[in-house]
């Protein structure tokens, strides 16, 4: 979303819903790559293809270049590349991630966290009677 927000006056976009639906189906059709769809009953194609298949309509049906979609393209792209391509080759490194003080803002607790241990925390809380015998 920064990127469209970012690149809207760039191309002179005020409404950015039709690049983020763009964006959000570039994503699933390169994560399922096998999936076969039907285009109006005519055109049997993988699912990589999806968002080429729109631009064509798009640019059959309104008669220009569908900017909007290319621009969601463009940004499902790099999302894709920097979320899935780019960290086995660069030891997991996830660059489009956000930050550690980001996620800790909004998760409350870390990701190695189980549910046994947050009730064990909760179970300390209580007293020793409740805590389980491994905590204590």
């Amino acid at each position: 979303m920064t990127f469209l927000i970012i690149l809207s006056p760039l191309v002179s976009m005020p409404f950015l819903g039709h690049p983020l639906s763009s964006t959000l189906v570039y994503i699933w059709s390169r994560r399922n790559p096998d999936t076969r769809l039907s285009f109006l009953g005519l055109l049997v194609f993988t699912a990589p293809y999806l968002p080429w298949v729109l631009m064509g309509f798009s640019l059959v049906m309104h008669g220009s270049v569908p900017k909007d979609e290319i621009m969601g393209v463009v940004i499902g792209h790099i999302w894709y590349f920097f979320t899935d391509v780019y960290p086995p080759m660069h030891n997991g490194s996830r660059p489009l991630d956000p930050p550690m003080w980001w996620r800790r803002l909004f998760e409350g607790r870390q990701r190695g966290d189980t549910a046994d241990a947050i009730n064990n925390e909760f179970a300390v809380g209580g007293g020793p009677e409740l805590a389980p015998a491994d905590v204590r």
